[in-house]
């Protein structure tokens, strides 16, 4: 299964396009896909971006909320409303709509951050000040990458495909 890793800056053209980089188009395709669906994340102040299979399983997991209507119809609006679905051009670029930029703070500059199943875009500045955050934290659960042990110290967090 195609993942996404690792980190690129890039520049949005006076079109309001950016080139994704080639590894992410790779994986994209590699999914089957030739588009991503993206929205503004409910918990970082990045554009979330999904390739088709991971989008529509997450559309599904919403869709079987049962046990709350009110859950179901916040994660609606949250994801599926707010989401657009971007083609890459024949040029491997997406055009980023303006409301998705202003919603997270993005204006010429972004980065692209792998997150596994998903990538982020992100301001430069504040994936810099958010990775820098994580790097400083991230010392403290090195155990759990050479054991694969959970921390006693930190409750398990239920299993999920990943953040919004």
């Amino acid at each position: 299964m195609s993942k996404f890793y690792s980190n690129f800056e890039k520049q949005i053209d006076a079109k309001g396009r950016v080139s994704v980089p080639a590894p992410f188009r790779a994986s994209v395709s590699a999914l089957g896909g030739d588009r991503i669906y993206c929205f503004p994340s409910f918990v970082d102040a990045a554009i979330e971006c999904y390739p088709p299979p991971a989008y529509f399983a997450l559309l599904e997991r919403i869709e079987g909320i049962v046990e709350s209507p009110e859950a179901r119809e916040q994660l609606e609006l949250a994801v599926i409303t707010r989401g657009v679905e971007l083609a890459f051009d024949g040029e491997g670029r997406v055009m980023l709509p303006e409301r998705l930029l202003k919603a997270v703070g993005i204006e010429k500059a972004i980065t692209f951050a792998g997150r596994g199943d998903r990538f982020q875009i992100w301001a430069p500045e504040e994936f810099a000040r958010i990775e820098a955050e994580a790097m400083a934290k991230a010392a403290q659960y090195r155990h759990l990458l050479l054991t694969g042990a959970k921390s006693p110290a930190i409750p398990a967090a239920p299993k999920s495909e990943g953040v919004l």
